[in-house]
């Protein structure tokens, strides 16, 4: 949905399977801005914000969380290993 959303808004838009394929495309590729969910196969959107915050090339790119789990310690989770927002939708 949101990736519909943004290539209808003009913004190319690369889209990753799992948390290993969005890492090797983060890598690879050098994204403007990464939005990721907190869960996904192969590596979750925790752990792959921090490979990518540790990462010389990707330390300073953006990166949000999108989830549905708004519990408390998945948004201070995801703060502590570098996302610079969360987002939640109900």
């Amino acid at each position: 949905m949101y990736a519909e959303f943004l290539a209808r808004s003009s913004w190319l838009v690369e889209e990753a399977e799992d948390g290993r394929e969005a890492l090797a495309k983060a890598l690879t590729q050098r994204p403007d801005i990464v939005i990721t969910e907190t869960r996904l196969p192969g590596i979750s959107g925790f752990d792959l914000c921090l490979l990518l915050r540790r990462d010389a090339a990707t330390r300073a790119t953006p990166i949000v969380f999108v989830t549905a789990d708004a519990l408390d310690t998945n948004v201070h989770r995801a703060q502590s290993v570098g996302a610079d927002a969360v987002l939640w939708v109900s």
